[in-house]
Formats: C-alpha cells, sequence, structure tokens
C-alpha cells in the first residue's frame, strides 16, 4: 500500500451491519506514511480475524475499529519482522484505535483481543467506548510503543469492565 490519504481496506459503513466475517492468514504491507489506517472496520459483529499480520507506517493508526461487537481479533502489529516480508515495516502511529466518529454511543462489548503490537510511534491498543457495556477479553503482547502499550477509558462508570488476562510487555 503506497500513497491513500485515506483509508487502505474499508469493510462496512456508518449505515450497514456486517455479520459472520471470517478472515485469515494475510497480510497487509505498506511504507512509512503510505495511508491514514491501514484496515478499517465499521459496524462488524459476530466476526472472526485470525493471524491478519498488518505492517505498515500508517498516519493514524495500522487499524481503526468503529463499533464492534462480538468478534475475535488476532492482528498482528510489528516493525519487528524485517525479513519475512519483501518490505521492513514502518512503525504506525497507532496499533490498534477504536473509538467512534458516527455520532452515536461508541460500542466495544464482547470481543476478544489477543494480538501482538510492537513499535508503534504511539499507544499499541486505545480503546475508547461511550456504550453501557464495556466486556471485552484482551490478551496483548507489547513492546516498544512509545506510550502505552494498552490505554482503554470508559466513559461511564457504572459499565461491566474490560477483562485484561495476560497482557505481557
Amino acid at each position: 500500500i503506497e500513497g491513500i490519504t485515506g483509508s487502505a481496506i474499508t469493510v462496512g459503513s456508518d449505515a450497514t451491519y456486517r455479520y459472520g466475517l471470517h478472515w485469515k492468514d494475510f497480510a497487509i504491507l505498506g511504507g512509512a506514511s503510505c495511508c491514514a489506517y491501514g484496515l478499517v472496520f465499521k459496524k462488524v459483529i459476530n466476526s472472526r480475524f485470525d493471524n491478519v499480520h498488518v505492517l505498515l507506517g500508517a498516519t493514524a493508526a495500522a487499524i481503526y475499529i468503529n463499533w464492534a461487537i462480538c468478534n475475535y481479533y488476532n492482528f498482528i502489529i510489528s516493525t519487528n519482522q524485517a525479513g519475512i516480508y519483501p518490505e521492513t515495516p514502518s512503525a504506525p502511529f497507532m496499533g490498534i484505535y477504536c473509538a467512534g466518529d458516527s455520532g452515536v454511543a461508541t460500542v466495544y462489548n464482547a470481543n476478544e483481543f489477543e494480538c501482538i503490537i510492537e513499535g508503534c510511534n504511539d499507544v499499541g491498543l486505545y480503546i475508547y467506548s461511550s456504550g453501557i457495556n464495556v466486556n471485552n477479553d484482551i490478551r496483548v503482547i507489547y513492546e516498544g510503543n512509545i506510550n502505552h502499550g494498552v490505554f482503554v477509558i470508559f466513559f461511564l462508570i457504572y459499565s461491566d469492565f474490560t477483562t485484561f488476562s495476560q497482557c505481557r510487555h
């Protein structure tokens, strides 16, 4: 991926829900500042993403997730995989950015994150949710992110809480 000012790959929209996707065993590659977002999911529900490598220098985030329920994410975002792919990965600004832009409550509930996130210029995994149910299972191995490995913000204090199991640095 090179020379894209917006999103390289977008799945879904603010108006339509996407159900039952299963993507497995592929990589998205790009150089420094190749796009704003490498992979964007909008309103994706009951889906599974296995062994997806996103190795690119996105100016905003390698992956942007807007509104997600009951999904399984197994992403690898890394700058340490030189030699495996034809292009040496550049560091994205953020690894995975979960926040809404649709003007309604941003919901991230009952998702499972099992990711490796390395070498981001800001935060590895960022989740902001203003929905009342924020119950996710987060297992992330992170290393070398400039600010935080995992950063979660709950807008409502009485919401169910995200569980962190096996977050390793």
